[in-house]
């Protein structure tokens, strides 16, 4: 209930999202629209490492736009002032955890991609279950990384631990 009137009292942490989809449009310029004419023209191999680099690229920025909104709604929770500036900046201060974290959310997409594959009838609808499996469960064990590495300044890997403990220990 107060985290809602937060967020109604200090509108400017909804842009923190729209900053982090419009910051993620430039990925999409820069190596996925390349890795589609790649593939069109059936050249694999510069397509999906172009579409890997993209998928990491993005990543990077939507971790940085989740960082900031993590630490500017961490300032305005404990009664402090914070701004966009201010969140991204403190996101910026954290960029190499936040590129290590967005590296592993790379790595287990793209093996999420591969479980998914190209099949299709039963064996497709099975993978595409599968896929939405892993990653369901990845975002929940994941939920609280950000936070320890924007708040408690954990790197990833240690992050990703503590949030998979706390998920065990609470549920």
């Amino acid at each position: 209930h107060k985290s809602w009137e937060i967020v109604k009292e200090n509108r400017y942490l909804l842009a923190f999202p729209v900053l982090g989809f419009l910051a993620s449009l430039i990925p999409l310029a820069v190596f996925w629209i390349p890795a589609g004419y790649f593939a069109l023209n059936d050249q694999n191999v510069p397509a999906i490492i172009l579409a890997v680099v993209g998928i990491f690229a993005n990543q990077i920025v939507i971790s940085l736009a989740a960082g900031g909104l993590v630490a500017s709604a961490d300032v305005e929770l404990s009664g402090g002032d914070s701004s966009i500036a201010h969140g991204i900046g403190k996101a910026l201060a954290r960029l190499f955890p936040l590129i290590g974290w967005a590296f592993i959310s790379t790595v287990v997409n793209v093996i999420v991609g591969f479980v998914r594959g190209q099949s299709s009838g039963a064996a497709g609808a099975v993978r595409n279950l599968a896929a939405a499996g892993i990653l369901a469960m990845w975002k929940i064990i994941t939920f609280f990384v950000l936070p320890f590495i924007m708040l408690e300044g954990r790197g990833p890997i240690a992050a990703i631990k503590e949030s998979f403990a706390l998920f065990r220990q609470k549920w």
